[in-house]
């Protein structure tokens, strides 16, 4: 079967804490292999996993899938701004950690 790797994702860009569902839309695979941050290591092979960009910065994902009759890739772009400074300094910075990983938490509950 013919094998064609796409990748989607719910933002491209916000700020960090960044929190993406990236979605697996490829189609005849039969097994993928995720990297969120350009690394070369796997950090999942979920369908639709979340992952959470906690530093500012540009990072490439890719996306490689595979079946019987070989592996296709894709790469898509997230950038990720500074932590928002509107006023309430660190406890505010603190505040969107705790309320990252609620909402990651969530996120992962849903997608199992």
């Amino acid at each position: 079967m013919f094998l064609c790797c796409r990748l989607n994702s719910n933002v491209t860009e916000g700020h960090a804490p960044l929190i993406v569902k990236f979605n697996d839309l490829s189609q005849n695979a039969t097994s993928r292999i995720w990297n969120f941050n350009g690394d070369g290591q796997m950090d999942s092979s979920d369908i639709n996993p979340v992952y959470v960009y906690a530093n500012a910065g540009t990072y490439t994902v890719n996306l490689t899938a595979s079946n019987e009759n070989g592996t296709d890739s894709k790469t898509a772009v997230i950038n990720v701004l500074t932590p928002s400074s509107s006023s309430g300094g660190s406890s505010h910075s603190s505040s969107n950690s705790v309320e990252a990983q609620a909402v990651l938490l969530s996120l992962q509950r849903m997608s199992r």
